[in-house]
């Protein structure tokens, strides 16, 4: 992601805020060589990192309970402090390939979404539902109404 500094959150960094809680609470695999670390595991022994706990570390990122895209915004960058600090979409070599497909339906969506209505919450933001394996939210009622657009 290129933004210049100073310039405000993008639909791409509320977006990739938005992903603090991914839809997978765990992702897992095999590590191939043996890690050289505290508690490493073994060659061939299976891994798990969540990215719903991690991202909400407060030593990575600052006040990770408030909602805050500019976080992603240089000088900042609080995603690239620590190596593989956002892990919504994977990490490493094997990321999600369909990460800026879906970054780009996001924007999309939602561009058309925010031109043609004004949105009001009328319940408080919903907690994360965690009763299944693919994580939404609890339900909230939103209220919508059609812009009135310049011919």
């Amino acid at each position: 992601m290129r933004v210049r500094a100073g310039y405000p959150p993008s639909l791409t960094t509320a977006g990739k805020e938005s992903d603090v809680t991914p839809v997978i609470c765990i992702l897992t695999t095999t590590t191939p060589l043996p890690l050289h670390c505290c508690c490493a595991p073994f060659q061939g022994d299976i891994v798990a990192a969540s990215p719903n706990f991690s991202h909400m570390l407060p030593h990575v990122f600052s006040e990770p309970d408030r909602y805050d895209p500019a976080r992603y915004l240089p000088p900042r960058e609080e995603d690239k402090t620590k190596p593989f600090s956002f892990i919504g979409f994977g990490g490493g070599r094997h990321a999600c390939i369909g990460q800026n497909f879906a970054y780009l339906q996001i924007k999309s969506i939602w561009s058309v979404m925010l031109r043609e209505f004004e949105f009001e919450m009328l319940d408080p933001v919903p907690e994360p539902d965690y009763d299944s394996m693919v994580i939404g939210p609890k339900p909230a009622r939103v209220r919508y109404t059609r812009r009135k657009l310049a011919a």
